[in-house]
């Protein structure tokens, strides 16, 4: 019995891989649960930010926040959360171009896993939806 020449075995490889992979990947996905809500500091939207969600293991999942609102598919399980400030660019400012000071700062705490106090639980369901609101004073 012959056996198929290497070029016809890479050409059933590929697929067969391909698929494991996708395979693998719909299993994360498959218990995401869709988390939102709104992030507010001193009792105004907190925009031009990200949250960064820390699970117990595992890498870390950003969401940007536009408006005081975020959105993000996050596993159940529990996080540490901090926000991060972006920078308020300046009209005219090009890519290349010195990113200026930032205008306003946060307390050092919410930008530090570490020390962070906000925190989020994420309890629902694969496949359901989740509310978890952050308030900075």
């Amino acid at each position: 019995m012959k056996l198929p020449s290497p070029s016809l075995a890479a050409v059933f490889a590929l697929p067969l891989a391909a698929l494991a992979v996708a395979a693998g990947c719909s299993a994360v996905e498959s218990n995401a649960v869709s988390v939102s809500g709104e992030v507010l500091y001193e009792g105004q939207p907190l925009s031009n930010a990200a949250l960064m969600f820390y699970p117990t293991e595992g890498r870390p999942v950003t969401a940007p926040i536009v408006e005081g609102a975020y959105s993000v598919e996050l596993p159940p399980g529990e996080y540490r959360t901090t926000v991060t400030l972006g920078a308020e660019l300046p009209p005219g400012w090009k890519e290349g171009d010195p990113l200026p000071p930032p205008t306003r700062e946060l307390p050092p705490q919410y930008s530090s896993r570490l020390e962070t106090p906000l925190s989020a639980s994420v309890t629902a369901a694969a496949g359901e939806s989740q509310t978890i609101d952050f308030t900075l004073p």
